[in-house]
């Protein structure tokens, strides 16, 4: 299938839900005609038409025309340029928004992105906004995942509106150039399970940040990897989380220092399916390795063990 989207066929489908026309070749160019016909597909509410070459009009003409829509998957098509309320304004209702693998340039538009009070999760891995986070990120306040991963973002991550993002389950910033200490209040953000800041700039004493109190119940997913911090970090503070199962330090500057043993005998909770630790200065304390029992028995599931 080429060309625009097949509007006028598809208004005929006026009980339809759910619709999956991606891998296509649909591109814009519908009439004004064409535009209204959608409307007849009032009941729609989930809409995948990623790995197309749609640009940034498709998102102002779906959302005038299809008011009950909750999921829209745009990803890898050729929407370009900046986002702006013109593009935001008739999404209110989204809880799922992917816009990921496009050219979306300049500033991430939090506020505009703010007027979508539905939205659960947000996807822009892979474009090309730049400029820090606006603080009106805090105001996501139903969000349970942002990706943000992989594009040219950088400065100081605006901490404190970060933390009141308390349904947050998976946030990942990675491949930024993201700086600065990471926020302390991280440790009320309580159903967060995956945490990927890897690939940015950020600093710090590890052992006196608040990582290891990130959601002992919840905590699945953690990489720190490639960023600038420091000192000494023991994974005794892991003991009480019974779920991680994926640990990743890989350190840029070869000061940051890993301890898995401990002086004191521990008996961690939690089986790890993956663990690297590469670059990273270990066990000064103990000069010792035996912490095998951090691993996961179901070898199947073990995805990488580097010490270095």
């Amino acid at each position: 299938m080429e060309g625009p989207l097949p509007a006028q066929e598809l208004s005929t489908l006026e009980n339809l839900e759910r619709l999956d026309l991606s891998r296509n070749g649909l591109t814009d160019g519908l009439t004004p005609k064409e535009f209204h016909s959608l409307s007849k597909l009032s009941k729609l509410k989930h809409l995948d038409l990623s790995w197309n070459n749609f640009g940034k009009q498709i998102l102002r003409v779906l959302g005038a025309q299809l008011p009950a829509l909750k999921s829209l998957n745009l990803s890898t098509n050729e929407i370009e340029g900046p986002l702006s309320i013109k593009e935001m304004a008739n999404l209110s209702n989204l809880e799922v928004l992917i816009l990921r693998d496009n050219l979306l340039t300049g500033r991430l538009p939090i506020q505009d992105l703010a007027n979508l009070s539905r939205l659960e999760i947000l996807d822009m891995h892979g474009n090309h906004f730049t400029g820090s986070i606006s603080p009106y990120i805090g105001a996501l306040s139903l969000a349970k995942a942002i990706s943000l991963s992989d594009n040219d973002f950088n400065g100081d991550f605006p901490s404190q509106d970060l933390c009141r993002l308390k349904k947050l389950e998976e946030f990942d910033i990675s491949g930024n150039e993201f700086e600065g200490i990471l926020p302390r209040c991280i440790n009320n953000m309580s159903s967060l399970r995956l945490f990927d800041i890897s690939g940015n700039r950020f600093i710090g004493n590890l052992s006196s940040s608040l990582i290891a109190s990130l959601s002992p119940t919840a905590i699945e997913y953690i990489d720190l990897s490639h960023n600038l911090f420091e000192g000494l970090f023991s994974f005794s503070l892991f003991a009480n989380h019974s779920k991680l199962e994926v640990v990743r330090f890989m350190s840029d500057n070869s000061k940051l220092e890993i301890e898995t043993e401990n002086p004191v005998d521990w008996t961690p909770l939690f089986q790890l399916k993956a663990l690297v630790l590469r670059n990273c200065n270990m066990n000064k304390l103990t000069a010792i390795f035996r912490s095998f029992s951090l691993i996961s028995t179901d070898w199947k599931y073990l995805i990488s063990l580097t010490i270095s």
